[in-house]
């Protein structure tokens, strides 16, 4: 590590969004998140970036596929990836996964002490129950990663699963109804066709 940087403030999060999102801003992707994942304790181990493109419907294919291997964005023009700070500054990546899997997801806003805890999938809407005054935590990496976090970090209350309203949905509160049991937590499964959402909806 050079002196100068050694000498020099951490990068803030929101500007190595900004450093290394800049191309794909100028793309026209819009930012969405920034999630913090850090220790039981609160030391940081990444963040998680979200941009999404507004006009991605109005897209021709080709537009869509230079997008995708260009910003590594997904069918539905969003572009989800994390980054953990190096000597000072922020890189794509993450730090080495801790033994015990990766904590759970709590969103930054003021900890409900009572009631139950909804599970979701993804950062967003986990966001998104809190700024509700609802307790939320996901796991990190989506649908296809769940057995990649360590559900012990779990708040000792009653666990209700929120999946999405799809296949991998159906799956993934399936995988986190199993670790929250194993841990004596008591599960209960929010029933999304009665919620009238559509398809892959959440």
């Amino acid at each position: 590590m050079s002196a100068a940087l050694a000498q020099a403030p951490a990068e803030a999060a929101r500007d190595g969004a900004a450093r290394l999102f800049k191309s794909a801003v100028a793309a026209g992707f819009v930012a969405k998140g920034l999630h913090r994942y850090a220790t039981a304790d609160g030391i940081e181990l990444f963040h998680v970036v979200r941009l999404k493109h507004p006009g991605w419907a109005s897209l021709d294919d080709a537009a869509r596929a230079g997008f995708k291997e260009r910003y590594k964005c997904d069918g539905k023009g969003k572009i989800i990836r994390p980054m953990h700070r190096v000597d000072g500054l922020y890189k794509l990546g993450q730090p080495p996964r801790p033994a015990n899997g990766w904590p759970l997801y709590q969103p930054p806003y003021p900890l409900v002490e009572t009631g139950p805890v909804a599970y979701v999938e993804g950062e967003a809407c986990a966001d998104a129950l809190a700024r509700l005054g609802i307790t939320a935590r996901t796991t990190v990496g989506g649908a296809e990663r769940a057995n990649d976090s360590d559900c012990t970090t779990a708040p000792p209350r009653l666990a209700l699963i929120w999946p999405d309203k799809d296949n991998a949905g159906s799956k993934y509160g399936g995988t986190v109804a199993t670790h929250l049991h194993g841990l004596g937590r008591t599960v209960e499964l929010v029933d999304v066709n009665a919620l009238g959402v559509g398809e892959k909806g959440d």
